[in-house]
């Protein structure tokens, strides 16, 4: 306590060092995490990042004034650059995991979970009936509630791209699958499916995607400015519009 007294004395008698901290905040270069899933993240034309998260990056870099880095990982892969401090930054959904991960910096955006079967299947299969001998398709790495994390009969498929989930659903290798809404709908829209060859259970439970900081991160000093500029997007209405997709009819 004595030693903390001492180091505050010294930089409040030593103002032009707080300044070239804020200096040096603000040169910064945040590295930046963004999972491979479209249409949250992928490969553009010429190989940069694109999708949903790519657009809030850079969005979020003009609001806070620093500079991003922003890098395309798988999803799982994501994770363990956060946990372990090898990227700064990631926009990742909530998981009882996450805490230990890293600095919860604010929500981005919430979205519905879709139980999605296939309409040539006529058992008419229901989320909360599922039991064993069920096999569901999920993104690896993605923490679905509760719910589905406590349905240990059931056989859990991990894919790391949608599209791979959709392909087994269409030929009856998998009973259904869990998505977001504009994952799923992007997805379907990729491809070139028809929405109407699929049947949708009520949703599930509803996503949420926050901006998190690593634990490790050695710029923690941008924590303020981030969470400022986040909540300034969030109050006009941006990250609403950054997120927004229009997917055409869905019945």
């Amino acid at each position: 306590m004595r030693v903390f007294a001492v180091l505050f004395a010294l930089v409040l008698a030593c103002p032009s060092l707080a300044a070239q901290n804020q200096i040096d905040a603000t040169d910064a270069t945040l590295t930046f995490t963004t999972a491979d899933v479209w249409p949250w993240g992928y490969k553009g034309e010429n190989g940069e990042p694109a999708g949903f998260v790519a657009d809030f990056v850079a969005e979020l870099a003009v609001e806070s004034g620093l500079q991003i880095d922003n890098q395309l990982s798988p999803h799982s892969r994501a994770l363990i650059e956060l946990s372990a401090g090898q990227v700064d930054l990631s926009v990742l959904y909530y998981s009882p995991a996450m805490d230990d991960i890293g600095i919860n910096l604010g929500r981005v955006v919430t979205v519905p979970v879709l139980f999605v079967t296939h309409k040539r299947d006529h058992r008419s299969i229901k989320f909360d009936e599922l039991t064993a001998g069920h096999s569901i398709g999920y993104i690896r790495g993605t923490y679905y509630g509760d719910a589905f994390a406590s349905m240990d009969d059931v056989t859990k498929v991990p894919v790391q791209y949608l599209d791979q989930a959709i392909r087994m659903l269409e030929l009856g290798r998998i009973d259904g699958l869990l998505a977001s809404d504009r994952a799923f709908f992007g997805t379907l829209k990729q491809l070139g499916l028809d929405v109407k060859n699929f049947q949708f259970d009520n949703i599930v439970n509803q996503q949420t995607a926050y901006l998190y900081m690593s634990h490790g991160s050695k710029r923690q000093f941008s924590e303020s400015p981030l969470r400022e500029a986040l909540n300034r997007m969030r109050r006009d209405g941006r990250l609403a519009s950054i997120f927004s997709m229009d997917w055409g009819e869905v019945e």
